[in-house]
């Protein structure tokens, strides 16, 4: 059997040669996973795991009258994200302490760009932490 060969990204564009062979790899800048065909084509196997760190500073909080009992709202941009992306938001440890207090409900809603985080009050200090898209 043949030795596999694997190619990165180095330029600005994949390139992988036209010599490829079936079970190649080759991985992108941006993380995604290719592997060769039996047709020697470039197939997409894997993206990377969306995870963008984040602050949310106490001033980003207003007022909102979408969940009853949930009289704040925060709005992160988060580029790349869809209205029907489903995420997940890992706070740093001193971060929980602070959202708990302030009754920041878990996860939040997207929309194009964006993803919405409600809460009983304000929290008292910035909440820092990674927003990852699942």
């Amino acid at each position: 059997m043949p030795k596999k060969r694997r190619y990165r990204q180095t330029g600005t564009a994949l390139s992988v040669p036209t010599s490829r062979k079936y079970g190649d790899d080759a991985i992108a800048k941006d993380g995604t996973l290719y592997t060769v065909d039996e047709s020697a084509n470039l197939v997409e196997q894997a993206k990377a795991v969306y995870a963008v760190p984040i602050t949310i500073p106490t001033a980003s909080w207003v007022a909102s009258t979408t969940h009853t009992g949930y009289s704040r709202q925060a709005a992160i941009t988060a580029s790349g994200i869809l209205a029907t992306d489903n995420v997940i938001i890992n706070l740093d440890a001193a971060s929980v302490v602070v959202a708990n207090t302030a009754g920041v409900l878990p996860g939040g809603v997207t929309t194009t760009n964006t993803v919405t985080l409600f809460a009983k009050q304000n929290p008292t200090a910035a909440l820092n932490g990674v927003l990852r898209k699942i």
